[in-house]
């Protein structure tokens, strides 16, 4: 891409006045606190880059073991959904699964290799996928409760969870993303970027074959976006020189599912965390947000939010959040705070500043992208309207102990139709809460520490 002069200083600019922070950063992200506000620290990875398709295994069920009855039925304040929670253990291997509408609750149910990484649904809710960073895995689940057209109405199918034998085993896969069509898994160990197609889950089952590509071992990232495209980071230059210290990429690329390369911006210093809306994917950097937009005509439009003018040299945004049909997204930075960044405007505004004791540790948006979630570091929960940015509610006091600063032990949030799920790891159990004012209205007890958790079923 060719930025006018103007453009093409500022860059220069930024670069130079980022370039010597970067080094030290890097070092400090990966040896003193892990490398970002969403993610576990990422070891030393190989420069080998490896090329070999993993191959799809023969489906075989693995059905859902029969769960015990809670001993307490479901409030009647709760509202109705229809689904289950697939609930990790964040020190152990283990994942249960919770039937919403039953309050029953299979403890143990599945084996992940590891304490997982992530665990997210698919846009439809039916299937979720669990990263297993650890035991170099991912493993693909259906939740078995979904809508299936007949005739001229939709039938609810209510089948077990059962986890769909595909080969996702690879050399250290931590970064996934979730978008409308398409979900992408990205190995750091190698380079190696899955797509999977939700498409060819349903239609395929445990045959199906994602897509793969190597685009370099590296701590990556990538954004699933419309139209079968992607935006996967690219490699810093000098990675293969020194992998610990370059192990940052410094921009992304468009590509399509066969990884031709369509368009790219190198302007991300210290590149991490990311998020799409369906045309526009950002990712964070030192010194603000870069951003690049895929337009109907197949042409690409890209460039960088800085941080607003006083702002410190170290600033820095880790973690990045977005939603279809929203053209703003929410970038989080440890020491800066959660703002809000508009690529099409190219300026961004605080909107939870960083106080000790009392920031922003985690954002999740709504099912339906209307509103989000902000974790607080004092146990605080607040509801926002998307778009609006107003608070429309917030609780306090509703965990059983203080939000551990941690990747693998802080809470987390997922939503459905009318509710708020939250793990509560240190009360061992998992909350519902209404959607409105955020009360609790139910809870179940589970197994190990429960911390990353996904909801499949009926979102609409």
């Amino acid at each position: 891409m060719h930025l006018p002069p103007a453009q093409q200083s500022a860059s220069k600019a930024r670069k130079a006045r980022w370039q010597a922070a970067l080094a030290a950063l890097v070092v400090v992200l990966m040896v003193a606190a892990g490398c970002s506000d969403d993610e576990p620290e990422s070891s030393p990875v190989a420069a080998a880059e490896v090329t070999a398709t993993p191959a799809a295994a023969t489906p075989t069920a693995a059905p859902t073991p029969e769960p015990a009855p809670e001993s307490e039925p479901l409030a009647a304040s709760a509202p109705e959904v229809t689904g289950r929670l697939l609930v990790a253990d964040g020190e152990g291997a283990m994942m249960s699964v919770v039937d919403v509408g039953t309050g029953a609750v299979a403890q143990d149910a599945f084996d992940l290799g590891s304490r997982p990484t992530r665990v997210y649904a698919t846009k439809s809710g039916r299937f979720a996928i669990a990263v297993a960073t650890d035991a170099n895995d991912a493993h693909v689940f259906d939740g078995g409760v979904y809508l299936e057209p007949h005739d001229d109405h939709m039938d609810l199918v209510k089948r077990d969870v059962s986890r769909l034998e595909i080969d996702l085993s690879g050399d250290r896969p931590i970064h996934l993303n979730v978008g409308k069509d398409w979900a992408g898994l990205f190995y750091d160990g190698s380079g190696n970027v899955a797509f999977i197609a939700e498409e060819g889950l349903a239609e395929e089952g445990g045959s199906y074959m994602p897509a793969l590509i190597n685009v370099g071992a590296h701590h990556g990232a990538l954004v699933s976006l419309d139209n079968d495209l992607f935006a996967v980071s690219y490699r810093h230059p000098d990675y293969e020189s020194d992998p610990q210290r370059y192990v940052l990429p410094i921009g992304a690329e468009i590509v399509n599912a066969d990884g031709e390369s369509l368009h790219r911006q190198l302007d991300c210093e210290g590149l991490h965390g990311n998020a799409g809306n369906g045309s526009v994917a950002v990712f964070g950097c030192i010194g603000g947000a870069m951003f690049i937009e895929v337009h109907d005509d197949a042409t690409f439009h890209s460039g960088f939010v800085s941080a607003p003018e006083g702002a410190a040299e170290d600033f820095r945004l880790g973690s990045v959040w977005g939603a279809p049909g929203l053209d703003h997204f929410l970038a989080l930075g440890g020491a800066v705070g959660l703002w809000v960044v508009n690529p099409h405007d190219g300026a961004m505004e605080l909107l939870i500043p960083a106080v000790e004791g009392r920031s922003a540790v985690d954002v999740n948006f709504s099912h339906d992208g209307k509103s989000f979630l902000v974790l607080m570091g004092n146990g605080e929960l607040r509801k926002y309207d998307a778009e609006r940015l107003t608070l429309l509610a917030a609780t306090s006091d509703f965990l059983s102990g203080p939000v551990a600063p941690d990747f693998y032990g802080r809470p987390s949030m997922v939503t459905a139709p009318g509710a708020v799920f939250v793990t509560d790891p240190t009360g061992e159990q998992v909350l519902m809460l209404e959607d409105e004012d955020l009360n609790v209205v139910q809870s179940w007890n589970v197994d190990g520490i429960p911390t990353k958790l996904a909801f499949v079923g009926i979102l609409g």
